[in-house]
Order: structure tokens, then C-alpha cells, then sequence
């Protein structure tokens, strides 16, 4: 019997007879909650090589050890990131193993332990798709569903949890006409987005094996983050995609004349924090699939954002000051120069005119009057829309919601906000939300989500936040904040909705956030 001999701190081992010439190891830790880690789903053979699913559990014989995290993608290195992540985990410990783009093809499965007995009753099923604007972050443990899951536990709302890793960055997203023809001499699809295709084949695993764990197939809900909710809207097309790939191209000191060969053995063979460099920041934009979308690019528009009809029940939200996060080098501008980055942003200059009288822009605001109102600006740009889009658009029943919790860390230089990310917080009861250390109101705001998260997981609907009357949608926001969490009108919905009301304004409109981010630095 295989046996780990370094289990996490607080954990004892749990062994799960899957079939009788197939036992996977697992843990039990402090939440009491049974830990199955780093269940491999995929694998490549070469760098941008399509991943190959590992198939059913079904098809495995001998021992599976799952009791530790496996490797994150190879991804661009913050050290400031990494103290982030120290504070965003939970029950365990972020993965020690070598970050790396073969090995990261990994699943995490969080079961209450009467999930595992063998009954009838098999337990919904909630999936995270972690965020990191695609070239970040893990679905290790700044992911741990364990203490989510313990909650549902003790709320009578037992449900099983999984999260897992994929490519990010380079080596998920480069792609070109060269990669794609490369691709089809193999018998490949040809994806231009690599790591959609490895969330796909993830969420495929889980379909086909949650079973074994206790999970109910047919009841998956999955959660993602901004960037896969707004991600039509975010893509690039296929031109912009094959400029970039020639600029990598050039900085790896090869000519463009190059073969289509050389030029893929070249980025196939640097090293992986040559990859990391050339992208040269921590975030990049995918680029329209016609094999996922089935349709070909011919320019992106509001309507693209319309929801499949098979889907279900809808959750969209967002944090209330979630620009604030990018805000530390425009805390540094003063009045005059935000709106100067402004109207340079915007090409028609009534527009931005309008922009800037609908924020209540003036070269007399004070400077930090005018941080706060870039700030607002900015989220509405980036970040209200595109639930609200979604929301407008979806076949379905729809929840929305703005988290308004404030970070009272007084060491965070977020202070005073409730930036981007935020709400993870709570929704996963990290101890900076439900802690020992944690205010009351961060507490009940904690639990009001979890009853959010239990809602949508057992498929019922949380609230009811739009309703449309003569083909005029109006939202009724929940609000989470100060533990005072219930349904409260948003100022600045209407504003939003006016401001991108066509599609030419929607375009211009979003410019602007993708400003805040661009000439921003996350930590300063």
C-alpha cells in the first residue's frame, strides 16, 4: 500500500478503493474535510502541443498518491505576488514543487467525508476556474475549498469542490498561422487558445470521474473570474495575434524570413524564463478561436457576449472599486493629467467630453477627488459592464452583484478599498474574512455569500436581479457589505448603460481600462 510520508501539516492520510485494482490516497485535514490533490487530467508532449486527456479514472490500475498540490504553470515571477498568495491561502500551504508548463495538468478535489460512502445520493458539484488574467496564479491553494466546503458541511448544504491548473501565459497564448499549421501536420486541431482547450479538457476530467468522489455529473456549476467572463469582449484578432508572434519572433534575434520550422524550434527551445521575458508583463489577451466560437473573426461585438441557451442559472458580479488594484502609479498624477490621459485615449472628443462631465471631471477637483472618480471610471470600464452585459444578454435567470466589503487591513495598501479580487476572500473564508482576526461585519458578509455559493450550487436561484419591461432591462444589485448584505440600488448603472448604449461607444468606453491597466503596476 502506497503510503506519503509528507503529508501536509495537520493532515492524516484517507484511502479511496476506487475499483478493486485502483486505490487513490487522499487526506483528511483540519477542517475535516477529505483532500484528493494534484489528479493529473492531461499531458503535452512539446511545447504548444495540444494536451491529451488522460481519460476515465476507469482506465487506471496500482496506487494514485493525491495528498499534495502538484506544479503550477511556469509564469511570470512577483514576489509581491507571492506574499499575496501567502495571505490568500487557506487550510494549505501553496505547492512547493517547480512551477512547470508539463506537469501542471492538474485536478483538486475537496469532499465531505460522507461523500465518500458508498449511497445513492451523489452531492452537486462546484468548479473554480482560477484567475490571474490568464497568466497568473493557480488553482492550488489559492484555491482551497476546504473550509467552503466544511461551511456547507455544517449548513446542511454538503457539496463536493474542485479547481485545477493550466497554461498560462506564452505557453498557452502564443499563437500564429506557423503554430497553427504545425499543429495540423500532427493531426491536431490547430487551437489558437491552448489554454481553453486545457480548462475544457479539466472540466471534462471532472464530468467524467467526479462520480468516484461522490460528485453528481449532472450538476456542475462552474466559477470563473472576470477574464473568462468578459473574454469575447477581451480577445484580440488573429492579425493583432500573428504581429505579436513576429515581435517574439524578432526579439528571440531571429529574422522574419526565418523558416516557419526555425522559428517554432526557436520558442519550443527557450528556456522557460526566456518565455517568461518576452512577454514582457503579467497578463496577456487571447485571441479569438474560430474552433471554439464557430464562427469566423469579423470584429467583436456587444451581441458576441449573448449566452449559450444550454446555460442554467447565472451569477455575475463584481467588487466595487475593482480598479483600485491597479491604482498605485495613478495615485502619483494629478487633476489635470488624468484628464489629460483621458481625452488622449478617447479619439472623438465630444465623447470624452461626455465622459468627463458623466464622472463629474473639472481642473478643479482635487487630486484625490479626481483618483476616486478615475478609479470608478475605470472599474465601470473594465469591470461593471460586462456583468451587466452578460446579464442583459443571458437566455437564463440572472443574479448579479457588487461586493462592497472594504479592506481594513491597515498594512494593505489597499486600505480603504474593495479592489479586484477582493470578494475571493470571502467566497473562499479565508481567515482575513472569517478569521479570528476578522470584523464582524467581514464575517457575516462571509456567510451571506457562502449562502450565494450554496444557492447557485444546488441550483436554485439566490435572487432575482433583472427584470425587463419594455425591452428595458432593470437591475436590482444584491449588495455585500458592512454585514448589512441584501438587494440596494447602485448609483451609476444608468450612466454605465448611456455611456454604452452602441457598439462605437462600448469600444471607446473600454479603452480607457484597458489604460488604467496598461500604464499600471499592481504593487507599485
Amino acid at each position: 500500500m502506497l503510503v506519503s510520508t509528507n503529508l501536509y501539516p495537520g493532515h492524516s492520510p484517507v484511502t479511496l478503493q476506487v475499483f478493486p485494482d485502483l486505490t487513490i490516497q487522499g487526506t483528511s485535514g483540519p477542517a475535516n474535510v477529505i483532500n484528493f490533490l494534484g489528479l493529473k487530467y492531461a499531458s503535452i508532449s512539446a511545447r504548444f502541443r495540444e494536451a491529451v486527456p488522460t481519460g476515465s479514472l476507469k482506465t487506471h490500475t496500482g496506487e494514485i498518491d493525491a495528498t499534495q498540490y502538484g506544479p503550477r504553470c511556469a509564469q511570470w515571477v512577483m514576489p509581491a505576488l507571492d506574499s499575496v498568495q501567502e495571505s490568500f491561502s487557506g487550510y494549505n500551504p501553496p505547492s512547493k514543487l517547480p512551477d512547470s508548463e508539463f506537469d501542471c495538468f492538474v485536478v483538486n478535489v475537496y469532499t465531505p467525508p460522507d461523500g465518500l460512502q458508498k449511497n445513492e445520493r451523489l452531492l452537486p458539484v462546484l468548479v473554480q476556474i482560477h484567475g490571474g488574467a490568464l497568466s497568473l496564479g493557480d488553482g492550488n491553494s489559492m484555491a482551497d475549498g476546504n473550509a467552503l466546503v466544511r461551511h456547507g458541511i455544517d449548513h446542511g448544504k454538503p457539496f463536493i469542490f474542485a479547481s485545477f491548473n493550466y497554461r498560462l501565459g506564452l505557453f498557452e497564448f502564443l499563437n500564429s498561422d506557423e503554430l497553427v499549421n504545425d499543429a495540423k501536420t500532427q493531426r491536431e486541431t490547430g487551437y489558437r487558445c491552448l489554454g481553453f482547450h486545457d480548462q475544457r479538457l479539466a472540466l471534462h476530467w471532472i464530468q467524467e470521474n467526479i462520480h468516484l468522489f461522490g460528485g453528481d455529473s449532472q450538476n456542475i456549476t462552474v466559477a470563473a473570474c472576470h477574464y473568462h467572463v468578459a473574454a469575447k469582449l477581451a480577445f484580440s484578432n488573429p492579425r493583432k495575434a500573428q504581429e505579436k508572434f513576429n515581435e517574439y519572433v524578432f526579439r528571440c534575434s531571429l529574422p522574419l524570413s526565418t523558416s516557419a520550422e526555425a522559428k517554432i524550434e526557436a520558442l519550443r527551445h527557450a528556456s522557460v524564463e526566456q518565455m517568461v521575458a518576452l512577454l514582457g508583463h503579467p497578463a496577456v489577451s487571447a485571441t479569438y478561436d474560430e474552433s471554439f466560437f464557430g464562427s469566423k473573426y469579423e470584429g467583436l461585438t456587444c451581441e458576441q457576449m449573448r449566452t449559450h441557451s444550454w446555460l442554467g442559472k447565472l451569477v455575475v458580479g463584481w467588487t466595487k472599486d475593482e480598479m483600485a488594484l491597479w491604482s498605485l502609479v495613478w495615485r502619483k498624477l494629478n487633476t489635470s493629467q488624468i484628464i489629460a490621459k483621458i481625452t488622449s485615449t478617447v479619439p472623438d472628443p465630444d465623447f470624452a467630453e461626455e465622459i468627463l462631465s458623466s464622472y463629474g471631471f473639472s481642473e478643479e477637483m482635487e487630486d484625490a477627488a479626481a483618483l476616486q472618480q478615475m478609479i470608478q471610471l475605470g472599474t465601470d470600464s473594465l469591470f461593471t459592464g460586462p456583468p451587466l452585459l452578460t446579464a442583459k444578454l443571458s437566455p437564463g435567470p440572472v443574479s448579479v452583484y457588487r461586493f462592497d466589503e472594504i479592506d481594513m487591513d491597515p498594512e494593505s495598501k489597499m486600505k480603504g478599498y474593495s479592489p479586484h479580487g477582493f470578494d475571493c476572500n470571502s467566497f473562499f473564508r479565508l481567515p482575513s474574512a472569517v478569521g479570528p482576526t476578522a470584523s464582524t461585519s467581514a464575517r457575516k458578509t462571509a456567510d451571506a455569500m457562502a449562502d450565494m455559493v450554496f444557492d447557485i450550487t444546488y441550483d436554485q436561484e439566490p435572487w432575482l436581479s433583472m427584470e425587463t419591461t419594455n425591452d428595458v432591462p432593470k437591475f436590482q444589485p444584491m449588495v455585500f457589505r458592512d454585514g448589512l448584505s441584501g438587494p440596494y440600488p447602485i448609483d451609476g448603472l444608468d450612466r454605465v448603460a448611456r455611456l454604452t448604449s452602441d457598439q462605437r461607444r462600448h469600444d471607446m468606453f473600454t479603452e480607457i481600462g484597458h489604460l488604467f491597466v496598461a500604464t499600471s503596476s499592481i504593487f507599485g
